[in-house]
């Protein structure tokens, strides 16, 4: 839920051979010295909040600004552009505490569980809408055509391991099945809320050598990724291929 967009000069995330770094979310802070701070923003179902965490003398961490906004009708959760208008205006708020920001070391994100949308390749430009949390493939039966949603619980039962949380009907494995369903994937890449928004300060002026973005395990495991081998099981390749 959380991918950090870091300025410690980790390792390389676009290999192709592992397009997805995993770490434990307290690897980098080893780092960071006194002084040094980094920026949260949590994306919840309510509204957004950030906060912006300085390192003390004893180690310890403090917050030293925090600001937060409610979705609304400017503003709307399930909105990936707003998202980042929501991300800017909680910037905008910081400004004049300069002082601050020029010690920020590192940026995290956290998104709700299992949302995400599909964005072309190269661009980052939004190509299917973002299906929320909450989106329920097994729902969808008035808005997609029912052979849709079976197929795609019918590839769940057969590929997905009993009691695999990839199983979920509101899981990103089934949000990714049935796009595929409706109409084939071409240059398109699934990204997490949360790795959407670290993407796109990214691409705004952050994708200079030494920064790179971390997934964490919860959002990839509801994709089905094993986080004990560190790799996607061969059950997932042989759903994808079918």
């Amino acid at each position: 839920m959380y991918p950090m967009i870091d300025k410690a000069g980790a390792e390389d995330s676009t290999n192709d051979d592992n397009p997805t770094k995993v770490v434990a979310s307290d690897d980098w802070d080893e780092n960071l010295e006194s002084g040094d701070c980094f920026i949260g923003f949590d994306l919840g179902t309510s509204g957004a909040r950030m906060s912006i965490v300085e390192k003390n003398a004893f180690g310890q961490f403090d917050e030293v600004v925090t600001e937060a906004l409610t979705w609304d009708n400017t503003l709307q959760y399930d909105n990936a552009n707003d998202w980042r208008k929501a991300i800017d205006t909680l910037l905008l708020r910081a400004k004049g505490k300069e002082e601050v920001m020029d010690r920020v070391k590192a940026i995290c994100v956290s998104g709700t569980s299992a949302t995400c949308l599909l964005v072309k390749r190269n661009s980052l430009e939004v190509s299917r809408k973002a299906r929320m949390y909450n989106f329920d493939v097994k729902a969808e039966q008035s808005s997609s055509s029912t052979t849709a949603v079976d197929n795609v619980m019918k590839l769940i039962d057969k590929y997905v391991p009993e009691k695999h949380t990839a199983r979920a009907t509101t899981g990103t494995l089934a949000k990714l099945l049935l796009w595929s369903e409706e109409q084939s994937l071409e240059d398109e890449v699934l990204c997490h809320q949360s790795d959407y928004v670290s993407l796109s300060l990214m691409y705004e002026g952050l994708n200079n050598d030494g920064i790179t973005t971390h997934c964490d395990f919860h959002n990839i495991l509801k994709l089905g990724y094993d986080v004990r081998a560190l790799e996607y099981p061969s059950w997932m390749m042989e759903l994808l291929e079918e």
